[in-house]
C-alpha cells in the first residue's frame, strides 16, 4: 500500500471515530474521491458533514489533491440541499476528465475560505 493511500486511510478512520458519520474516501489520481459520507441521521444539520468535507478539503490542499464527490439523494438529503451544501464548500460542476464524479474542487484550487 502506498503512503499516500495509507494517510488518506488513517484520515478517514480519524474522522470516522471523532465524528457520528459513515465515511469512504479514495485516492484516484490528482483526486480524493468522497464515495460515501453519511451523517447519522439523527445528528444532521449540526455541522458535522460541513466539519468532515472540511477536514478532507484542507488535507486534499496541503498535498496538492482536488476532491470530488456526486452527490445522491438516496440517504435523505434533498437535490438542492445538496448542491447548496457542496457549492458552499467551492465545490463545481466538473469539467476534468481525469474523474467521473460531477462535483469537483480542482488540486490546486482553494475551497472553503476560513
Amino acid at each position: 500500500m502506498s503512503e499516500p493511500l495509507e494517510e488518506l486511510r488513517a484520515l478517514q478512520a480519524r474522522l470516522v471515530r471523532q465524528y457520528p458519520v459513515d465515511l469512504w474516501l479514495a485516492l484516484q489520481g490528482e483526486y480524493i474521491t468522497v464515495s460515501k459520507i453519511i451523517v447519522d441521521e439523527r445528528r444532521r444539520n449540526e455541522g458535522i458533514g460541513t466539519a468532515v468535507m472540511c477536514a478532507v478539503l484542507d488535507y486534499a490542499g496541503q498535498h496538492g489533491l482536488g476532491v470530488a464527490v456526486s452527490p445522491s439523494t438516496g440517504f435523505g438529503g434533498t437535490r438542492s440541499g445538496l448542491r447548496r451544501f457542496y457549492r458552499g464548500l467551492g465545490f463545481e460542476r466538473n469539467r476534468d476528465l481525469a474523474v467521473s464524479e460531477s462535483l469537483t474542487v480542482p488540486p490546486g484550487e482553494p475551497a472553503v475560505e476560513d
